[in-house]
């Protein structure tokens, strides 16, 4: 079955007696820097040139304040930023450690003292401690707090759970955020939607493209009062990519968990299974700095690669329980509790006696011999409450092998255009997929069963461009698909023709309270595709500024079920 689901969203977003436009309508990453400049009597001075430097790349912003003494620099790439502002007949003011973070626009006050334009006037952790430049409630967490949570999956969607507002329910994939559906939420990574969309209400936080914790530089949540600029939702959560800076920076990792440090739990231990093994491997490194290419081209405060690549490697297994009958039952004798005890009878005497049908069907009588087998292979068996029935416990192995790569590169070419691309890459294998799905074999030999695979990819391209003095231009496109294939092993008929529990080609229903010889055929794939443009011109003008901007997301929904 396919489907085409078309959204169409476009803003237009008109900020007068403001200094902080709004900026990529879908959940863009850039911000704004705007303030005051004044003398030390607090009085306006208009006409200071202002700088903004990034501290990493060495980016460099300018603006000049207005006949009120503001200024506003729009579409401004997350970072750490000296501001410097200059006048003759004051001494230079250097404002070091403004931050910027893709929700919140920085806002400073710059104090210029009477004296020489060569003298200096130093001041540290210049940002504003209130926010005064947006109305909306947001929570940010940065890259050091990010590397410094414990966190096993080392995805950093899992980090949301920690902040304010969010509820967590059976899992961290369907968690809410002041009690708002699923369907509320827009999670985004460098501009574009990477959540699946084809299970988006009740599975709200869970994302197809699994930010990495090396690999991105913040992530932050707006919960509320959010403007135009948090995009396509009443929740909006942005992750930034890390970027390369003039330093060459890197590290190396590998983290290690094995079942040899956990103990056996109360259950397989009373039902004499042994412990579950786990072997969980996650290696990864990363390295970024400024592109060089020796004797062609030198990227000092021009170009910047970050390369992040990480394995998530667990062959595991899972403790599962079936209802089988006991040698008796699978004999035909049928047994049953009355008030003096359990009695039992031959049905299949019975029905010889009566001159009816007093065989086993060869099929079943196979398949339930292959059960009984592979209950002999590995596990336990006990005796249950029903005297018809056993209670089979053993462990199921699973193996997942995932891969995820990150590349971002950044350009900046003079003073009026800037070029950035991210492009994630993530490959999924799970075989057979038991812990999401319940497609391991139902018992220890089984041929039938299902895995996952799918490769998800996603690219977002944003170019920042001076057109003038007083216009700045934002513009971003970006892609994201994720094709998931679940269970293609059963588009096939041979796992029910295997010589070991031969269906004859069906799934045969046992019923009876006992366990299904395998699950249910029902192979199926999908890709809800991604595609955002947006634009946003900011035009200032003496102390106003005027946005505007516009932006298009467009999902196409591909499915592929079975059908009857």
């Amino acid at each position: 079955m396919i489907r085409r689901l078309l959204s169409l969203v476009a803003a237009c977003t008109l900020v007068v007696f403001a200094s902080t436009p709004a900026f990529a309508q879908g959940g863009g990453t850039s911000s704004s820097i705007s303030g005051t400049v004044v003398d030390t009597s607090g009085g306006a001075i208009p006409g200071a040139t202002v700088e903004a430097k990034n501290s990493g790349t060495g980016a460099l912003f300018t603006a000049v304040s207005s006949g009120t003494g503001t200024f506003n620099i729009p579409a401004v790439p997350s970072g750490t930023y000296t501001v410097t502002v200059t006048l003759q007949g004051f001494k230079t003011a250097v404002l070091n450690g403004v931050v910027v973070t893709a929700a919140q626009p920085a806002n400073v006050t710059a104090k210029l003292e009477v004296g020489g334009v060569s003298e200096t006037v130093v001041v540290e952790g210049a940002s504003a401690v209130i926010q005064t430049q947006a109305t909306s409630v947001t929570a940010t967490i940065n890259v050091k707090q990010i590397e410094s949570l414990p966190l096993t999956s080392r995805n950093v969607i899992d980090f949301l759970t920690f902040m304010p507002g969010v509820n967590v329910q059976s899992s961290n994939r369907n968690a809410n955020v002041n009690g708002l559906p699923g369907s509320a939420v827009n999670i985004t990574l460098d501009g574009v939607n990477i959540q699946d969309n084809t299970n988006k209400s009740s599975d709200g936080f869970f994302t197809i493209v699994q930010p990495r914790t090396d690999a991105i530089e913040e992530v932050s949540i707006t919960g509320a009062a959010g403007g135009a600029s948090d995009g396509q939702g009443a929740i909006t959560v942005k992750f930034v990519t890390r970027s390369g800076t003039n330093n060459y920076t890197g590290s190396a990792y590998e983290y290690w968990r094995s079942d040899k440090f956990n103990e056996n739990t109360w259950f397989n231990k009373r039902d004499n299974v042994a412990k579950a093994k786990l072997k969980q491997l996650q290696t990864g490194m990363r390295f970024g700095g400024p592109i060089w290419v020796p004797g062609l081209f030198q990227g000092q405060n021009k170009a910047f690669f970050f390369f992040n690549v990480e394995n998530f490697y667990q062959p595991t297994e899972l403790t599962r329980t079936r209802t089988v009958l006991t040698t008796n039952s699978q004999a035909g004798v049928f047994s049953y509790v009355t008030s003096t005890g359990v009695r039992s009878v031959n049905l299949l005497s019975l029905a010889a006696a009566n001159g009816q049908l007093a065989t086993v069907d060869p099929t079943i009588a196979q398949l339930l011999a292959d059960i009984r087998t592979a209950t002999g292979t590995t596990g336990s068996l006990t005796d249950s409450t029903n005297p018809l029935y056993q209670s089979y416990s053993y462990n199921s192995s699973q193996k997942s092998n995932n891969w995820f790569p990150t590349l971002r590169v950044d350009f900046n070419f003079g003073k009026n255009h800037k070029l950035s691309s991210v492009y994630n890459h993530d490959i999924f294998d799970t075989k057979p997929d038991g812990a999401t799905n319940g497609f391991d074999p139902t018992f220890p030999g089984f041929p039938n069963f299902g895995s996952q695979t799918s490769k998800r990819i996603s690219v977002s391209n944003s170019l920042r461009t001076v057109v003038t003095t007083n216009l700045v231009n934002e513009a971003r496109f970006a892609v994201q698909g994720s094709p998931v294939l679940f269970f293609p092993e059963q588009e096939s008929a041979t796992p029910w023709n295997s010589s070991v529990a031969n269906q004859k080609g069906f799934q045969l229903a046992l019923n009876g309270g006992i366990s299904n010889a395998s699950t249910g055929p029902t192979p199926s794939s999908r890709e809800a595709s991604t595609k955002v443009i947006e634009n946003t011109l900011t035009w200032l003008r003496g102390a106003h500024s005027l946005s505007m901007g516009g932006g298009m997301t467009q999902v196409d929904l591909w499915l592929k079920n079975q059908t009857f």
